[in-house]
């Protein structure tokens, strides 16, 4: 069987390696399934994943095994009637459980959940710490930035510590605290020695009514890197202290390996396809 994955990226024309989740459940995907392939107008495929790619059209016209994945609650923003788009699919997979638990209960097809997972190929030789932590960093998208950091810069100069913002645009607060803060664009290619320059991941919790429905991604993506995540003000003094970080990453590597290889999801994906196989048969 020959399954293409028609990411985000591809479908928008954008520029190859610049949106996270093509790269997270397109490109770590299909380098881990031999028989997958990112999409490639013309070619025949026995079934088609559209990862975050909203194509009615082709969702109409093409008659292999049609499975949407999605990542984002776009049906809240972007003007998208999942229900009627599930109606052209096979099945749903959901990147977050937030958007599972909602979906699994309003779509009338298989609805499964298979989470962000990381290529740990991307993420090889994980961070070791030495010396209390002297720099942080975030990283995300800008508007995200605007509302999580001013809240934390106090606790920032408390400690001393240097901020890192790795986003799309420079962030800049009109209070900083006396904090040092230096911006790095963001880049996938460079994005794992930008977030090893910190200590420490700073992921504050938003309030925001769509934080339910964020996957992990960023979270496991730090622990892969060798760098624990603060989420609160104690979590972040826990981790000034090496021996405590070093710990953590111990920690959570095994759970990384266990848990949150991408291997893991491609074995996840290829039961959804199996699932699809039998129900068409009966």
């Amino acid at each position: 069987m020959k399954i293409g994955i028609l990411t985000f990226e591809k479908k928008h024309g954008r520029r190859k390696g610049t949106i996270g989740s093509s790269i997270i459940r397109g490109e770590w995907l299909a380098s881990h399934w031999s028989e997958a392939e990112l999409f490639t107008e013309g070619k025949k495929y026995d079934a088609i994943i559209f990862q975050k790619a909203y194509w009615d059209k082709y969702l109409d016209d093409y008659d292999g095994i049609k499975i949407l994945d999605l990542c984002d609650p776009d049906w809240m923003s972007n003007g998208l009637n999942v229900i009627e788009l599930s109606q052209k699919v096979d099945a749903v997979i959901c990147g977050s459980e937030g958007i599972y638990e909602l979906l699994k209960k309003i779509l009338k097809v298989p609805v499964y959940y298979i989470p962000d997972r990381v290529d740990l190929n991307f993420f090889s030789n994980p961070k070791k710490h030495f010396g209390k932590a002297m720099t942080v960093a975030w990283f995300g998208y800008y508007h995200n930035a605007k509302d999580a950091l001013p809240y934390v810069m106090p606790v920032l100069a408390q400690h001393n510590l240097k901020l890192v913002v790795i986003s799309e645009n420079q962030w800049e607060v009109s209070m900083d605290y006396g904090v040092q803060i230096e911006n790095r664009m963001f880049s996938w290619a460079t994005l794992k020695y930008d977030l090893q320059a910190a200590d420490i991941i700073l992921n504050p919790q938003s309030m925001n009514y769509r934080f339910k429905f964020k996957s992990q991604n960023k979270t496991l993506i730090s622990w892969a890197c060798g760098l624990p995540i603060a989420t609160t003000d104690v979590e972040l003094e826990h981790f000034l202290d090496p021996d405590n970080r070093n710990k953590d990453i111990a920690k959570r590597r095994k759970e990384i390996i266990s848990k949150w290889d991408v291997k893991i999801s491609v074995k996840e994906f290829k039961k959804v396809i199996d699932d699809i196989c039998k129900a068409k048969k009966k």
